[in-house]
């Protein structure tokens, strides 16, 4: 179990919570239940957070989208960016605005997806509190440091963040991390600390993926990125 998993057990199990209450009964005193779970929780700085933007939501929900043209989602991303710069977001919309704009732009220019996760990276340097989601932006820019075949550029990348994924209770980024980490050490010629790391990453990556065909995935999709 993660640790996000035990905190939802910790609320639901809460003795102010009792069987046959009804929903606003519930909502009432979860506030002072999460406070007293997670205390952490009650200490981020709202100061800094901008208002809801239902414009940046939209351009958001369609530039990750299945249902519209790849050329549209890229449009949405950038105007997710440009709302960004227009309202002054001070959190971390602005970088999980240039994160969606490298998803939908890296199977149409390595180049242009390379960028904006470096311009996300760089969003969240400025904030505090945002190792996760640089995590996240790690885990791809290891990917296309695999593919430019640097083995030491992919392992100063994605090393740092091994400990942020693994606190966080995130398998599937964790396990990520760790098999691009073990495609680099191949490259390096360090193939029995690969393995090592490999075996390792297997725990992590079936929790994370949910069955032994997901994780094969995975490790073939990064396998393939290798110029090797």
């Amino acid at each position: 179990l993660t640790s996000f998993d035990m905190l939802m057990l910790r609320v639901h199990y809460s003795p102010e919570f009792k069987n046959g209450m009804s929903r606003t009964e519930v909502a009432t005193r979860l506030p002072s239940v999460l406070t007293r779970q997670n205390p952490m929780g009650a200490r981020i700085n709202s100061e800094t957070t901008a208002g809801n933007s239902a414009r940046w939501n939209a351009a958001v929900q369609t530039a990750l989208g299945a249902r519209v043209s790849a050329s549209e989602r890229v449009r949405a991303a950038e105007q997710a960016i440009a709302i960004a710069r227009a309202e002054r977001f001070e959190d971390v919309r602005m970088g999980y605005s240039y994160f969606v704009l490298g998803r939908v732009t890296k199977g149409l220019s390595m180049a242009k997806g390379q960028q904006a996760f470096e311009m996300a990276d760089r969003a969240y340097a400025t904030l505090p509190n945002t190792g996760l989601q640089r995590a996240f932006v790690a885990a791809q820019l290891g990917a296309f440091s695999i593919a430019d075949g640097d083995s030491a550029a992919t392992l100063a990348i994605v090393r740092p963040y091994m400990n942020i994924a693994k606190a966080s209770g995130n398998s599937s980024l964790l396990s990520t991390l760790m098999l691009l980490e073990a495609e680099a050490l191949d490259m390096a010629g360090q193939a029995s600390i690969a393995r090592s790391v490999r075996l390792d990453t297997q725990g992590w990556a079936r929790y994370g993926f949910g069955s032994e065909k997901a994780v094969q995935a995975r490790l073939q999709e990064i396998a393939s990125l290798s110029p090797r």
